[in-house]
């Protein structure tokens, strides 16, 4: 039981990790590809 709290837990923390980090990257591949473009 404190096993599976364990394994939620980590996976609610990681996720948003994972997701700002996509988002980040994302974003900053935006930036580049806007200033390519001008």
């Amino acid at each position: 039981m404190y096993f599976l709290v364990f394994l939620c837990f980590c996976h609610i923390f990681v996720n948003p990790l994972r997701v700002i980090y996509f988002v980040v990257q994302n974003s900053m591949n935006f930036i580049v590809i806007k200033h390519i473009l001008r």
